[in-house]
């Protein structure tokens, strides 16, 4: 217990424990960055059952990527002001840390909020909107396979061609 708890707290900065404004965001980014590279040596070894289960701890057990997919919902998409069909944003640290702990947990998806918007033609086309928590957990799923590969041939999301790393 006082080993998870100390693994906890390091991603904190010391004064200001279990507050969202005192998470170290370096830390948390390189705690990510870290088993993204274990999952990739582990891909290139052929290891997939470590793949998989360094995948599972990425999704279910790290807080680090929980808090990471809380601030990329909540603060960096364009979509952070945009509520899903339950009506909840994450606007005050108490709460964005609280969907961060409650990440980790096993959830139901929600339905999508539908709404129609003007196309192109004229006409009216649907969209859907996730609630924020679907959100969270799409981009922490997304963080197990967007993986930093190493010096190939790949297909980079940022890049959007073909590049030599």
């Amino acid at each position: 217990m006082t080993l998870l708890k100390s693994k906890i707290q390091s991603i904190y900065h010391p004064s200001k424990e279990n507050t969202w404004t005192g998470v170290n965001g370096s830390k948390v980014e390189t705690t990510v960055e870290k088993l993204q590279h274990r999952i990739t040596k582990a891909a290139e070894l052929g290891d997939y059952r470590k793949v998989r289960n360094l995948q599972r701890l990425l999704t279910k057990s790290s807080l680090s990527a929980s808090l990471k997919a809380v601030r990329v919902v909540a603060q960096q998409n364009t979509g952070k002001k945009t509520p899903g069909i339950d009506g909840q944003l994450w606007t005050t640290p108490k709460s964005k840390l609280q969907a961060a702990t409650e990440l980790r947990n096993k959830s139901i998806t929600k339905p999508l909020k539908r709404v129609y918007i003007p196309s192109a033609n004229g006409s009216q086309r649907p969209l859907g909107i996730p609630c924020m928590s679907d959100r969270a957990r799409q981009a922490q799923l997304e963080k197990t396979n967007d993986l930093p590969y190493t010096k190939s041939l790949v297909w980079r999301k940022q890049k959007k061609h073909l590049s030599w790393l």
